[in-house]
């Protein structure tokens, strides 16, 4: 087998991240289900992921 050109090779690459964004948005709204947010698409909170609590 013969290796990809350039051009094949990003048709591949956005196949893949299309399938991809089409699998997570399922997975998202599975657990977030899409609902009316008025005009802005996310809520506006803060998401902190490594907080350190000092006491």
């Amino acid at each position: 087998m013969k290796p990809f050109t350039r051009d094949e090779h990003d048709v591949i690459g956005e196949a893949i991240t299309r399938a991809e964004q089409k699998t997570s948005g399922k997975i998202l709204a599975e657990h977030f289900p899409p609902k009316k947010l008025g005009e802005d698409e996310l809520p506006n909170h803060l998401i902190v992921l490594d907080a350190k609590v000092y006491a």
